[in-house]
């Protein structure tokens, strides 16, 4: 695929010493554009790499993103990082392994304190993957992402703001075009790159904005020694180090 080609060697030479602890497929000759560096991008350029296929990654930002809040990720999905050893272990450290416990506003126990209901031993038959945690803190997840890239050898190219993409149906490619009139092509090319982009357009057929919800939401977290340094805030959870942490949803 013509410049392409110098991508093939550029990304991924870095792993050439981990084929003990993580298998990649044959060379394919299938080359790979993806458009986008947030977790979708990350994790579509590292199973391209591993099937096989030679992967550009761009990203409209400057460098890597370290927002956000929290998020919680399924089994089925969490599966797929069997075939990511470092990355697993990575994510079984830093998820928020804790149960729940649900209460009205009332303070009327409703559920809990129990581990997930996908964790229940009926659920958990066949499982293949990491221990899947109640959620895991994007920040983190993201920058265990950012580093298997790197141990890969993988490069994003920052500043890189895609503003149209196209297609060669007769010449079997597509190809995206850049804010410097650039033009980048492969294969297959893969739309990341979020909301209000131009590749929602062609996905939808149009141009979808967000609605405003007229919800706000403000959240903030601190060391637990802090809360627990109050005598009311003690008494009502006694927890110890060592503990298991219980996050708790009031309702109402």
């Amino acid at each position: 695929m013509g410049s392409n080609d110098n991508y093939r060697y550029e990304n991924g030479d870095a792993a050439a010493g981990m084929g003990l602890k993580l298998k990649r497929y044959p060379e394919t000759g299938v080359s790979v554009l993806i458009v986008g560096s947030g977790i979708g991008g990350l994790m579509s350029a590292m199973e391209c790499w591993r099937k096989g296929h030679s992967v550009q990654i761009l990203e409209r930002s400057a460098g890597p993103v370290y927002t956000g809040d929290n998020l919680t990720i399924q089994p089925s999905a969490m599966s797929i990082f069997r075939y990511w050893p470092e990355l697993c272990k990575e994510i079984e450290e830093e998820q928020y392994d804790c149960w729940m416990a649900y209460y009205r506003h009332t303070g009327e126990h409703i559920y809990g304190p129990s581990p997930p209901s996908f964790n229940d031993p009926e659920n958990s038959i066949g499982r293949k993957g990491p221990h899947v945690a109640f959620m895991q803190s994007r920040v983190k997840f993201y920058k265990s992402l950012i580093r298997q890239a790197e141990r890969l050898g993988l490069r994003i190219e920052y500043n890189r703001r895609v503003v149209s993409y196209y297609e060669d149906e007769d010449a079997g490619f597509g190809g995206v075009v850049l804010e410097s009139d650039e033009r980048r092509e492969a294969d297959v090319v893969v739309a990341a790159d979020g909301i209000k982009t131009h590749s929602g357009k062609i996905i939808s057929g149009e141009d979808t904005q967000p609605k405003e919800s007229g919800m706000a939401i403000y959240r903030s977290a601190y060391p637990v020694e802090h809360a627990l340094s109050e005598p009311l805030v003690q008494e009502r959870w006694k927890y110890k180090k060592g503990d298991r942490p219980i996050w708790e949803f009031w309702l109402g």
